[in-house]
């Protein structure tokens, strides 16, 4: 049973941040058929299921992106349909196709302006937070409600309560998660921040989110908080981390193969 599905639009991506554990994935744009595919084999036992939309960038390769929300969407499929993006490629037309298809949106951002552009960055070496602030403005333009993930480095690490100032700047946000630096790709190439630093830094975001919240009678969810919460209950239901670890995700790219579907097929995930 697959309860989770991770679709890589594409490896290729218009910023070049600092960090990124994905710049070395294949940079070919996956084809409609292959999406198609693979949500079939994610639906075919009639379970609901989480699909993903994630990149490099995948609003780089909308047209694919579209064409699964509608198949989705005609077919009626099970699907909790995902996406990850960096929002500087989001469109007034683009939005009202992810709020039409009620697809859940994540907007990556790491801080204030200031912050966010040290390590967020253009291929030319510029920072991305003004792109990324257009994109989120035209996501609540359309009400559309939004969550912010946060990748946390020695550069923001003792900065995040930023990111919570940021997200009720942009009034649209619900939920943030904050992401620890992976050592992969470039990020490999960057010392982490320590455990004290981390649990200072997370101290302090959580802090400024009950100060706002008392101001603005407006609460926000933070992702760890809520796992903690689950962990706790033993109640695994729609934890992404659980399903990969219990083989119940499955991750596609572009350069999946016929030979692949076969032996999905011939194990009996897919029919």
């Amino acid at each position: 049973m697959i309860k989770m599905l991770i679709l890589s639009l594409t490896g290729q991506c218009n910023f070049a941040c600092k960090y990124c554990y994905a710049h070395e994935h294949p940079a070919e744009i996956m084809d409609v058929a292959t999406a198609i595919a693979a949500v079939e084999l994610a639906a075919a036992d009639g379970q609901a299921f989480v699909l993903q939309f994630s990149g490099g960038e995948p609003l780089l390769n909308f047209p694919v992106m579209q064409e699964v929300i509608c198949y989705v969407c005609e077919q009626g499929l099970p699907a909790i349909m995902q996406l990850q993006t960096n929002a500087s490629l989001m469109t007034q037309e683009r939005a009202a196709v992810l709020k039409a298809g009620q697809v859940g949106i994540g907007i990556s951002l790491d801080g204030r302006p200031d912050i966010n552009d040290r390590q967020r960055l253009l291929p030319d070496g510029q920072g991305t937070c003004r792109q990324i602030l257009n994109g989120a403005g035209l996501l609540a333009t359309q009400g559309i409600a939004t969550g912010i993930t946060a990748v946390v480095t020695n550069e923001n690490v003792t900065k995040l309560s930023g990111i919570v100032e940021m997200a009720y700047y942009l009034g649209n946000v619900r939920r943030i998660g904050f992401d620890l630096l992976r050592a992969q790709g470039r990020g490999g190439e960057m010392a982490a921040p320590s455990s004290e630093d981390v649990w200072q830094g997370m101290k302090e975001a959580f802090q400024t989110a009950e100060q706002l919240a008392k101001q603005t009678r407006k609460s926000m969810l933070f992702s760890q908080i809520e796992r903690v919460d689950t962990l706790a209950k033993s109640q695994m239901q729609g934890f992404a981390h659980c399903h990969a670890m219990n083989g119940e995700a499955v991750f596609v790219d572009a350069q999946v193969c016929p030979l692949v579907w076969s032996q999905l097929r011939q194990a009996g995930v897919c029919r």
